[in-house]
């Protein structure tokens, strides 16, 4: 019986001994983990919705250029996440009932039944009837700022700090141009700009119905 206890006495003796060491070996320093989680669901607004509507009447004049008669204005409404816009359109405007326009290939090229559209941003305080700044020998001309949308949000226009989707001339007391140059251009939480657009319309038509042609202003 000795014996065994003073077995049992070794063992006991030789695990105290590989505890210590274990905690010998632990470490140092040694850190507590805090895990700030935030909603990275990427949100923005159009005049503070999901959808906002101007309505413009084309009087049947070949190539009439119908111009926005307000600016829209649209916000990064996610918080205080920084987030990128792209804006494009659709191939074919959304017809009431009928016949509908389908995108053109050029400004200077729309034909019957077709339509072209741009879009712009400007300075946030750029007046709500200020619009009318972005002229055809200015903005809507240069083809660096006001390209053309394209159709799908993998070809979509980037608004950048390059001065793409800016109007030079809806700068008032404030930036055309994105916030910050990261990601070529990203706009920080809340911050808006106004959104200016212009429309060519057919050379003629055989559409009866009202034609609903769309910005998409697409945050990733």
């Amino acid at each position: 019986m000795k014996t065994k206890t003073k077995l049992w006495a070794a063992l006991l003796a030789l695990a105290a001994l590989t505890g210590s060491a274990d905690r010998a070996a632990a470490s140092s320093p040694s850190y507590l983990n805090i895990d700030v989680t935030f909603n990275t669901s990427l949100s923005v607004a159009v005049d503070g919705a999901g959808s906002s509507t101007y309505t413009v009447a084309w009087t049947g004049v070949p190539n009439q250029e119908l111009l926005s008669p307000s600016s829209a204005t649209v916000m990064n409404d996610t918080g205080g996440i920084t987030e990128r816009w792209k804006l494009f359109t659709n191939q074919n405007s959304l017809a009431a009932s009928g016949s509908a326009w389908s995108m053109a290939a050029s400004s200077s090229a729309v034909g019957a039944d077709q339509f072209a559209v741009q879009a712009v941003f400007g300075s946030s305080n750029t007046a709500s009837g200020g619009c009318s700044a972005a002229t055809t020998a200015g903005t809507w001309n240069v083809a660096a700022n006001a390209p053309l949308l394209t159709t799908t949000f993998a070809t979509g226009l980037q608004y950048t700090t390059a001065g793409q989707l800016a109007s030079t001339e809806l700068v008032n007391n404030g930036q055309s141009t994105p916030d910050v140059a990261t990601n070529s251009g990203s706009m920080l939480g809340t911050d808006k700009r106004a959104l200016c657009w212009r429309v060519i319309a057919p050379t003629s038509t055989v559409a009866t119905a009202t034609q609903n042609i769309q910005v998409i202003v697409a945050a990733f």
